[in-house]
């Protein structure tokens, strides 16, 4: 959908769009070329409670509360498993959007995502089926070069990506607001 002229925003889905790049960007999810590397990560989870709260630890020291739902005995203390799942998409598409935007000298005064995402009912595991993605960002920003570091991050760069498109389909959007 795109708004006249005189409208705050410009929306557009380009999930099935092919963009040509020869692009020489040699990073993904923030990751430097020489960070990729190394094959080997490693997080530590430490139960907090006598139910499903835990906190996890990585690299970068930071502390993430896990929790379950209520439904299950948890008590909402943390993400969930699945919603970290959408985070880390959100935060590595986001990165790696950021990081090409400022290649392209684009300016971006604000910048969100909203994930949405439905899991396959009935079957265990219970995976994401289909993931969508909405970019909003502000500045003074070239539609083109917006689209264009999206659809690199989802097909080219974004690891999280990489991995859910072996269980869902991920489409995506994006707005440009004053």
């Amino acid at each position: 959908m795109e708004k006249g002229s005189d409208e705050s925003y410009i929306r557009r889905d380009f999930s099935s769009a092919l963009i040509n790049s020869k692009s020489t960007f040699n990073t993904t999810c923030g990751l430097s070329l020489q960070a990729l590397l190394y094959k080997h990560m490693e997080v530590n989870l430490t139960r907090v409670d006598e139910d499903f709260h835990f906190v996890a630890t990585g690299a970068s020291g930071v502390e993430i509360n896990i929790d379950g739902s209520p439904e299950i005995g948890g008590h909402n203390a943390g993400a969930r498993p699945m919603e970290m799942l959408l985070m880390g998409l959100g935060g590595c598409s986001a990165i790696d959007v950021i990081q090409i935007l400022k290649k392209k000298r684009q300016q971006i005064d604000s910048f969100k995502i909203n994930v949405k995402a439905e899991r396959e009912q009935g079957e265990l595991p219970s995976v994401f089926k289909q993931i969508h993605i909405h970019f909003i960002l502000g500045g003074p920003l070239e539609e083109l070069k917006v689209q264009q570091a999206i659809q690199l991050s989802m097909d080219k760069y974004c690891s999280v990506a990489a991995i859910l498109y072996k269980t869902a389909t991920i489409s995506y959007t994006f707005e440009l607001v004053k």
